[in-house]
């Protein structure tokens, strides 16, 4: 084997090594001047918790910042260039967060998680029949609730007198027959399917 031999194979190794390395190098930073987002945390969190975001070329005033999660608005409570902290919306959902800012447009690469926040609006816990505010109420197998467009939730006695049978006429004048469900419509009347009745019902 003469000399020129091992050096064509060194050669041939060095250049494949240093390929390999090009290949596998990180990837270099966003140019200077561009929204980017980094990190955020926490990535799952219930309404009202704050998310801090990491990144760059933020606006340093919070109002420069529009940040959605899911498509709504969350509330900007501080900013930084490199640095925003925001108020998880209500309802928020699974889905991307989102920034606007300077005329640019960055989204995270980590899907939001939203926490539901449970609690109880009514009822004591016990099998019975009792009008009253919170858990003063007793219920006697609540399977369906309606909610209208002021945000009131129909579950109490708006009608009837507890007794299983059918009459129609005003408030605890009426009858029903294992009501199943209710639904509002836009102007405030309610419906009822009367299950056992085997009729839709309405209260207006």
């Amino acid at each position: 084997m003469n000399l020129t031999e091992p050096l064509l194979i060194l050669s041939t190794l060095l250049w494949t090594f240093s390929s390999c390395k090009k290949d596998h190098a990180p990837q270099p930073d966003a140019p200077p001047g561009t929204l980017q987002i980094i990190s955020y945390s926490p990535t799952s969190a219930a309404k009202d918790s704050v998310i801090t975001i990491i990144g760059t070329n933020f606006s340093t005033a919070p109002g420069g910042n529009t940040v959605t999660i899911n498509n709504l608005p969350a509330t900007v409570l501080s900013a930084q260039s490199n640095e925003l902290t925001v108020k998880v919306p209500p309802h928020a959902g699974i889905g991307i967060l989102h920034v606007q800012a300077g005329g640019q447009e960055a989204s995270a690469s980590t899907i939001f998680q939203y926490l539901y926040t449970v609690s109880t609006l009514a009822g004591d816990g016990q099998y019975g029949f009792k009008d009253g505010a919170g858990n003063i109420a007793e219920f006697n197998a609540p399977n369906g609730v309606g909610v209208d467009g002021a945000g009131n939730v129909y579950v109490t006695t708006i009608a009837g007198d507890g007794v299983a049978g059918y009459k129609d006429g005003v408030g605890t004048n009426t009858r029903f027959n294992y009501p199943a469900g209710i639904a509002i419509d836009r102007a405030g009347n309610i419906y009822v399917a009367d299950a056992g009745n085997y009729r839709i019902r309405k209260l207006e």
